[in-house]
């Protein structure tokens, strides 16, 4: 079950799957009321996790607000950046899409984030007890003893498998 349409906002991301399957990213352009319990939709789509793809306009589509869109969620515009994907050409909070290979630059940040986007702002990273931002400990995942702080590890359950973790050092 995704979102209705009703509850989509125009400018913002969603990711779901069309009726074939294809994980896609939508970029909501605008919706606007086209009639009693009707809504008028005008979306850019580009398929997830493919290499080449490029953003398509979807044109005008009219809807019942109370149908189920098929995106299951919204997602920010780090997100989007992190996903490694462009913004969708019309999104008016990045001056110009960026390409995949200048993702992580300064400079494609927009300075001001737009609050249609539902950005939030990020938390800083957990910290250690020695002050160091919390990470992966490798081989941890097996050792009863923590192999950074040499604390004890605590087992967790997870359905068939069991793994360890160390609170005061991974995430």
């Amino acid at each position: 079950m995704g979102i209705a349409y009703k509850d989509l906002k125009p400018g913002a991301y969603y990711k779901g799957t069309d009726s074939g399957g294809a994980k896609k990213l939508v970029y909501v352009e605008a919706l606007t009321p086209a009639g009693v319990n009707i809504v008028e939709i005008k979306s850019w789509e580009i398929e997830r996790k493919t290499s080449g793809a490029s953003w398509s306009a979807t044109g005008k589509r009219s809807k019942n607000v109370s149908d189920d869109s098929g995106y299951r969620r919204e997602m920010t515009p780090t997100e989007v950046r992190n996903d490694g994907l462009p913004f969708a050409p019309p999104d008016s909070s990045n001056s110009s899409p960026p390409s995949a290979g200048n993702l992580t630059s300064p400079s494609t940040k927009s300075p001001a984030k737009s609050p249609t986007l539902g950005a939030t702002p990020s938390k800083p990273p957990a910290l250690r007890k020695n002050g160091q931002p919390k990470a992966p400990v490798e081989n941890n995942s097996t050792s009863k003893v923590c192999l950074c702080c040499g604390g004890s590890n605590k087992n967790v359950v997870l359905f068939q498998f069991s793994t360890f973790w160390c609170p005061n050092c991974e995430p």
